[in-house]
């Protein structure tokens, strides 16, 4: 169903939910050492098992090492692979948490409403996570949950 990300230290939980109104896929996994380590690449390739409009997907996020200060930059880009001229929409909602709990995304989406086979979204997550102690934060580890919903593709105006 995926391809691997790039770092095969990291256990990623995938898990796919389809019925009428949307296409769900949630990866779970934890990245360690945020501050020690230098950038970690999440790519998955999945698709859709609709009968009424099929699409297949590349979502990859970039995960940067977390800077002394707390900053954050994590770019994504998600892509419709298939040339099927349906539109379906998207929406991904990454869940990113430190080590004391505290959500990094609580309102950061990526969405594309119609969007095409071939259409490319781009958007990066940028911020500071606040648990600095004299200048220095200590992420030891974030554990992360990407949502991806597929939705639209059984209204009459996508077929």
């Amino acid at each position: 169903m995926a391809k691997a990300s790039t770092d095969r230290k990291v256990d990623i939980a995938p898990d796919v939910y389809n019925c009428n109104s949307a296409h769900t896929f949630t990866y779970s996994f934890i990245l360690r050492n945020r501050g020690k380590r230098g950038q970690w690449t999440f790519r998955e390739e999945f698709r859709t098992r609709c009968e009424s409009s099929p699409s297949s997907w590349s979502f990859e996020m970039i995960f940067h090492k977390v800077e002394a200060n707390g900053k954050v930059f994590f770019p994504a880009t998600l892509t419709r692979t298939d040339s099927a001229p349906n539109v379906v929409d998207v929406l991904v909602n990454p869940q990113i948490y430190d080590d004391f709990g505290n959500i990094f995304t609580s309102s950061w989406v990526l969405k594309g409403e119609g969007v095409r086979g071939g259409d490319v979204l781009e958007k990066a997550l940028e911020g500071y996570f606040s648990n600095i102690e004299e200048g220095f934060c200590f992420i030891l580890e974030l554990r992360v949950q990407i949502f991806i919903f597929v939705t639209s593709c059984h209204s009459p105006s996508t077929v």
